[in-house]
């Protein structure tokens, strides 16, 4: 009970701390680029999808989307730099943590990619879908290998349209 407790209370003190640094971040910016980081911030919040974040074809589609655009990509920046820093300094294990967590959740299937797993016959998902998904380990790797698609998963799972649009309408 104590180890479920202790893992509510790390769950809460990220979304804090992720909150914390993604208001700082905005803070930063003029209004006329507060808005565009807005739009983008309701896009992920609304339409990007975290299953597809980590496919091959989803992390190139949202990598041009953000990096083609200079505010965009300057933000995303910014709050990777602002949030990871925050976290380190807490706990230089959290980040590991956060990766982990993510994995575990977007890992569909514990599906290998070897035919001695002895999975395949568990695996329900149809096998143009399952084909397309990507392992424990391959998720794994491509968030330690590009740490700006964490942040983008965080706004995803912290952040929702309607708060946003609250704030936005309060500004």
């Amino acid at each position: 009970m104590i180890k479920q407790k202790d893992k509510a209370m790390e769950q809460n003190q990220i979304n804090t701390i992720f909150k914390e640094a993604l208001n700082q971040t905005i803070s930063n910016y003029a209004e006329k680029a507060r808005l565009d980081v807005t739009h983008m911030l309701l896009h992920i919040c609304g339409q990007i999808r975290p299953y597809m974040v980590v496919t091959e074809a989803g992390s190139e589609a949202l990598s041009e989307e953000i990096f083609s655009n200079e505010i965009r990509r300057d933000f995303i920046f910014n709050l990777t730099f602002n949030f990871l820093s925050r976290i380190y300094f807490i706990d230089d294990k959290l980040i590991t943590k956060i990766i982990s967590g993510f994995t575990h959740s977007l890992a569909l299937t514990e599906r290998v990619n070897s035919s001695s797993s002895g999975y395949e016959a568990l695996d329900k998902l149809p096998e143009e879908l399952s084909n397309r998904i990507p392992t424990h380990e391959e998720i794994y790797n491509l968030l330690c290998s590009n740490k700006w698609l964490i942040i983008v998963l965080l706004i995803n799972l912290y952040i929702s349209v309607e708060d946003f649009q609250l704030e936005e309408k309060t500004s």
